[in-house]
This record gives C-alpha cells, structure tokens and sequence, in this order.
C-alpha cells in the first residue's frame, strides 16, 4: 500500500498585480496553490501550497521548485516584476501523522488590477504546460529582467534569452545575425544602424539597435562615426526589449495571450 504524503507550505512574494480574489492553481504533481491569501492592494501577496501526493516523500527542494515555476509563469503571464519570495513555514505530515516542520527563506529577485477571466486562463496554461529545461531557464530570466535593478545586466539576460530561443547552431550564419534576423520580424519599426567596421569590411552593417548595443559592449563599435551612449540607448529601449523578449517566449511556447 502506497504512503500518502502531505505538506503544507506558507509564505509570500511582492507583486503589484492586484487579483479580484483568492484562486487555487493547480501546479500538477499533486501541488495546489491558494493565491492570494490577502485579497488587497498591498504589494506584499501571501500564499498557502498544499501537497497531496503517493509519490516519493515531497522535498523542501520540490516546493521551492514549484513556487519559482509559478512566479516565473506570474511575472512573463501578467508581464509585471514578482520579487523577494520568503517561504515562511513548511508542515509535513505523512499518512501514519507524523509531523515536522521547518521555517526558511528563499529571495529571488504602481498596481496592476486583473480581470477574473484572465486570472483563469492563466491557471489553465501554467496547468497544462509542460516547460523544458531551456524554457524554464528562459522565464526565470525574464522575471529577473522585468525587475529593472540593473540595465545591463538586464540586457545580458534578455541576450540569452535570445540566443536560447532565437539561435540555431545547425542552419549557419552567426549568433548576431540570426537575433537581428528575427527581431527585425518581431519588431519592424527597431532602430537601425550602421556598423562603421562591417561597412568597411564589405560585410553586413546595418543591425538593430539591440545587436548595436550588444557591438557596443564587446567590440567598442561605431555606428557613422560615433560610439553609442549605452546608457541612454538602454533607458530609452529597455522596455521595448522585454516586451519583445516576451513575445517571443510566448511565441515560442505557443501561447497567445
């Protein structure tokens, strides 16, 4: 006869997207989540995750598994930053009541109100998608790069995004041009501009302002004649670069929102 397990796990996150009311998501694995807990305008959201399963004995290392998973999911579904998850108290309690508990905190990196429809179709997808290895890296980047703590940074992070899903090592050409290739279908209306060096060289010249940037930082590029402000080019882009980023995770996911 097969051991019942359960757990029940509390704790909380910043976010400033505001749900109409308490909803239970289901995670798979026989994990559900009761979120928010607080139904208010106050940033700081509170959680409940209960755990049902047969399975082999639920690992602290699996509810921390599942929280990043549904945050991820959160910051690129609702497009909004999600930070600091403290996950506050850990009940576990098997079949024969036996108990243990352990307290312990996990920090990952204006208001937002959402409309019941959407909070349920998000439950739906985050139910139903199964994520591989390379996807799940790629929404952890973007909820790291929607909080804005540190431009380049952010930049780097939205590039491996790219290259992740937007390189194919087997259909030729280089990492650069690829990216350029698709963002230009992605986002027509990008800046373009004039590498000086590629020009000069006979080779391709003209890139988007995100490749420009990307020169910029390795290469010392100039653009007719002059180096870019990195500064100001990724205060004035950023925002568009994470909407793109976006799209193209959702696209690549075959969701469409």
């Amino acid at each position: 006869m097969q051991k019942e397990h359960k757990v029940m796990a509390k704790g909380n996150f910043i976010t400033y997207v505001n749900l109409p009311k308490t909803y239970k998501f289901d995670l798979g694995d026989g994990f559900i989540l009761t979120f928010p807990d607080n139904v208010n305008n106050n940033p700081l959201k509170i959680f409940v995750l209960n755990v049902d399963t047969v399975e082999e004995p639920v690992k602290e290392e699996d509810i921390i598994n599942k929280l990043k998973g549904f945050v991820n999911w959160f910051s690129l579904y609702f497009n909004a930053p999600c930070e600091d998850i403290e996950l506050n108290e850990i009940v576990f309690e098997d079949s024969k009541g036996k108990r243990g508990m352990s307290v312990r905190s996990l920090f990952l990196a204006g208001s937002l109100e959402i409309k019941d429809t959407d909070v349920k179709k998000f439950g739906n997808i985050i139910k139903i998608q199964e994520l591989n290895d390379s996807h799940k890296y790629c929404l952890e980047l973007f909820r790291r790069a929607r909080l804005m703590d540190d431009l380049y940074g952010n930049f780097w992070q939205i590039y491996i995004i790219m290259l992740i899903l937007l390189y194919d090592s087997d259909a030729g050409g280089s990492e650069r041009g690829q990216i350029d290739k698709e963002l230009r279908l992605c986002s027509p209306e990008m800046q373009i501009l004039i590498n000086d060096f590629n020009k000069k060289e006979g080779r391709k010249s003209d890139w988007t302002i995100f490749i420009a940037i990307r020169d910029s930082f390795s290469h010392k590029s100039t653009f007719s004649g002059e180096e870019l402000d990195i500064d100001k080019e990724l205060n004035e882009n950023m925002e568009n670069f994470l909407e793109i980023a976006r799209k193209i995770i959702l696209d690549r996911l075959g969701i469409d929102i």
